[in-house]
């Protein structure tokens, strides 16, 4: 390196450190603002205290947009059928409606499973169910209710999605469960799953192993039905707090108002009580005059929802044509050609014409199951059966497989 080349070096680092020399006396100042040899005043430095300064109050003010960032971010609202494994602790929202509610107060837990349409998805809050009942009061989620919740997915291999229930406040009911009011003689072998409010007389009752069986009939003195049985499990039973609705519903000739589910089996409907622990969807009317589990043990159960078992009488044959509201719960014996032919969930659906007249043929599914005759359009047939009058249209149920025979001519 030549001589001029050191010159020129030891002139740019003085220049690089003249911002650390007093401009009074060119001693070096560091970081002082006032030179401590001539007291001059430093003006070309930024003051570190400045620099403090601003750094804490940026601090300050991030951590505040922060905050209102977090608290006002929308959390995305996601179908349940698109929760996928990269969805995991993710903070999502769902909703749906409750279709299973489970409640364990000894354990202080309680979980709710919910379907949108496209997935059902379980939530869970465990030592929780104080607080939220505590929260809610008789406002509490149910089955049947339409709810928003806020919450972090949890996602695992064996028991897929599932989401964590930490605050009530990130649960809204956006529609509460509200039942239609029906009577027995209205219930369908078509509604069965579905939910509804009536009022009921208890015609008998019998205690077994596991829980009570009971006949009810409608209250109506001027539309008397046919009984419909009433199955109460001991683990629903003893959901009941009301010591008194516990009482009436067990004893004969009590009139009681309450919600249950319409069941089915072996083509008989049956009711199933709702939410036993629920007081609103239990109300007696009038108590009955015996004790509670009073009953017959002899009786045996041969009554259907709509008719009467008649398979022992004489079927009356009747012209298509000829049948009216009039011949409701009448045994008949019609004779047709099949013009449609419908399977559905809960059995088949037949129309059969005579003479430019047609009535349905309600064939319930575990009849369907015994038949070993296949049904197809043009074929004739002979049906025995009690006419329905299924919501303003005439039917004829056959009570057995051996009410649907095949005419060959």
């Amino acid at each position: 390196m030549t001589e001029s080349e050191v010159k020129q070096n030891e002139q740019e680092e003085v220049k690089n450190d003249i911002e650390v020399l007093c401009p009074s006396c060119g001693r070096f100042v560091g970081a002082y603002e006032i030179c401590p040899h001539c007291q001059t005043q430093v003006n070309t430095r930024v003051s570190i205290k400045l620099v403090k300064r601003i750094a804490v109050i940026g601090a300050i003010v991030g951590i505040i947009l922060l905050y209102f960032a977090a608290k006002n971010r929308e959390v995305p609202m996601i179908n349940i059928g698109e929760i996928q494994i990269n969805h995991n602790m993710a903070l999502v929202k769902v909703s749906g409606r409750v279709i299973r509610e489970s409640i364990q107060d000894k354990k202080d837990n309680f979980s709710l499973t919910i379907d949108d349409g496209t997935g059902k998805i379980k939530l869970g809050g465990y030592n929780k169910l104080k607080k939220w009942k505590k929260h809610f009061g008789e406002k509490f989620p149910k089955e049947g209710d339409f709810i928003e919740v806020t919450g972090n997915l949890n996602i695992t291999e064996q028991f897929g999605a599932s989401m964590f229930l930490s605050s009530p406040h990130r649960l809204v009911v956006k529609k509460s469960f509200n039942p239609k009011r029906v009577k027995l003689n209205d219930l369908r072998i078509e509604d069965v799953n579905s939910t509804y409010r009536v009022t009921v007389k208890i015609d008998y009752v019998k205690k077994f192993g596991m829980g009570y069986s009971i006949r009810v009939t409608d209250n109506s003195v001027s539309d008397q039905s046919a009984p419909i049985s009433l199955t109460i499990f001991d683990t629903a039973f003893n959901r009941i707090k009301n010591e008194n609705v516990k009482k009436a519903i067990t004893t004969k000739g009590s009139v009681c108002e309450f919600v249950a589910i319409l069941g089915e089996y072996k083509g008989t409907l049956q009711l199933k009580l709702k939410s036993p622990d629920n007081p609103n969807y239990f109300k007696v009317i009038e108590m009955g005059a015996g004790d509670p589990y009073v009953a017959s043990t002899t009786y045996k159960n041969t009554y259907s929802t709509t008719y009467v078992n008649k398979s022992n009488q004489k079927a009356t044959p009747e012209q298509i044509k000829n049948l009216s509201k009039d011949d409701v719960k009448k045994y008949v014996e019609i004779t047709g050609i099949i013009d449609e032919v419908t399977p559905q969930e809960w059995g088949t659906r037949v129309i059969l014409t005579q003479d430019g007249s047609s009535i349905m043929v309600w064939i319930k599914k575990f009849i369907v199951g015994k038949m070993k005759l296949n049904l197809a359009k043009g074929q004739k047939l002979k049906v025995l059966g009690n006419i329905n009058d299924f919501k303003g249209t005439l039917q004829v149920v056959p009570i057995s497989e051996t009410g649907i025979q095949e005419v060959t001519e």
